[in-house]
């Protein structure tokens, strides 16, 4: 077994304020849940339980860079 200093370090930061990666651009959090989609639904398919459950990504304010999460979007608030 490799040991703490052989191992790679993580393909995408870790950002400091939420532990959740850190993705650089937009269009990397977007194929990560598009990846999610596609395992869940092979997952489906053979009636096998998922672990990916990301649905959308979002801007951190906190570390400049964009996460992924599996709650849905928020509804949209209508003012009056």
């Amino acid at each position: 077994m490799a040991t703490r200093a052989e191992r790679p370090y993580h393909k995408y930061p870790v950002c400091h304020t939420s532990g959740k990666k850190r993705y650089r651009t937009h269009r990397d959090a977007k194929n990560v849940v598009v990846e999610a989609r596609f395992h869940m639904r092979r997952a489906a398919r053979w009636e096998l339980p998922s672990h990916r459950h990301e649905c959308r990504a979002y801007a951190c304010s906190a570390c400049g860079g964009w996460h992924t999460t599996s709650r849905p979007p928020p509804p949209p608030r209508f003012f009056p």
